[in-house]
C-alpha cells in the first residue's frame, strides 16, 4: 500500500524537487499567516483601545500581498510537479511498451494504453494542483499556527487541543446523517425515474385506444 503521497517519492527528480518547494511554501504561507493574523489582531486591538495603530497596517497589508505571492508561486510549483510526473510516467509507459513488444500491445488493447498516456495521466493535473497542496498545508499549516497561538496564549492552544479532536466526530455524525437523507432522496428519485419511463412506454397504448 503506498502513502497518501502515491508513487509521487518514486518519480523524477523534478517532481521531487517540486514536493520540497511545496513544502517550503506551505511554511512560507503558514508564516505569512500567523504574521496577517498577528497585525490584524494588533490593529483591531489599537482602534478599539484608541491608541495609535502605528504600522500595524502596512504590515497587515505586506502579509496579505505576501500570502497571495505566496499562493500564486504554490500553484506554478504544483502545476510544473505535474509536468514533469506526466512526462516521466509517459516515457516509463513507453519504455515498458517497447520492451514488452507488440503481442503485449495488443493484449492490452492500443486504444486502453493511448487513452492511458493522453487523458488518464491529464487527470494527475488535480493530484498535483489540489490534493498535494492541500495535503502538505494540512500538514505545516496547522503545527505551525498551533505553535504561535500557544506562544501567544496557551489557554487558547489548550481549549483547541481538547475542542479540535470533536471536530471529526461531528463530521462522521452529520456524514451520516446526510447519507441517509441522500439514500432516501436517491431511492424516490430512481422510483419516480421508474413510473416516468413506465407512462413513456405505454404512451403508443394509452394514444391509440384515446387515453393519453
Amino acid at each position: 500500500m503506498t502513502g497518501p503521497l502515491g508513487a509521487l517519492p518514486e518519480l523524477s527528480p523534478t517532481a521531487r524537487r517540486a514536493l520540497v518547494g511545496c513544502v517550503l511554501l506551505a511554511v512560507a504561507d503558514a508564516i505569512a499567516l500567523v504574521a496577517c493574523a498577528w497585525s490584524l489582531s494588533a490593529l483591531l486591538a489599537a482602534v478599539v483601545g484608541g491608541t495609535a495603530v502605528g504600522s500595524w497596517p502596512v504590515a497587515f497589508a505586506v502579509a496579505v500581498f505576501l500570502r497571495a505571492l505566496l499562493g500564486w508561486a504554490g500553484r506554478t510549483v504544483a502545476a510544473r510537479a505535474a509536468a514533469g510526473a506526466k512526462e516521466d510516467l509517459r516515457g516509463r509507459l513507453l519504455d515498458a511498451a517497447t520492451r514488452l513488444g507488440p503481442e503485449w500491445i495488443d493484449e492490452r488493447h492500443p486504444a486502453e494504453l493511448t487513452a492511458l498516456a493522453t487523458n488518464g495521466l491529464d487527470a494527475l493535473d488535480d493530484y498535483f494542483t489540489r490534493f498535494l497542496p492541500a495535503l502538505v498545508g494540512a500538514a505545516v499549516v496547522v503545527p505551525l499556527v498551533g505553535l504561535a497561538i500557544l506562544v501567544a496564549d496557551w489557554r487558547s492552544a489548550v481549549v483547541i487541543a481538547v475542542t479540535m479532536p470533536l471536530i471529526p466526530v461531528f463530521a462522521a455524525l452529520i456524514g451520516r446523517f446526510t447519507a441517509g437523507r441522500v439514500a432516501g432522496a436517491t431511492d424516490a428519485a430512481a422510483r419516480l425515474a421508474g413510473h416516468l419511463l413506465e407512462l413513456v412506454r405505454a404512451l403508443p397504448v394509452l394514444t391509440a385506444f384515446g387515453r393519453a
